[in-house]
């Protein structure tokens, strides 16, 4: 059995961290809705485009329109992005 190890990376600039502040935190639950904004605006988002054979890094930014996060994929290396 081959098992690959394999890692996700994710930067999140301020800006999306105070999107997230705004729409995941209740003054009468705390942080159950900041619990259910990662899972819908990020972990769900980046486990559709998780590749299995690779190390993957991505960036945060807060769409143009203000209402969802957005990723790009930082490739390291010229190389890997024109595979």
């Amino acid at each position: 059995m081959i098992i690959k190890k394999t890692a996700l990376f994710l930067t999140i600039i301020d800006v999306v961290k105070d999107w997230l502040d705004i729409r995941g935190l209740d003054p009468v639950y705390g942080a159950r809705s900041l619990k259910r904004v990662n899972k819908t605006q990020i972990v769900n988002q980046l486990m559709q485009r998780e590749d299995d054979s690779k190390n993957m890094e991505f960036e945060a930014t807060v769409s143009d329109d203000g209402e969802k996060i957005e990723f790009a994929e930082v490739f390291n290396d010229v190389s890997e992005w024109a595979d």
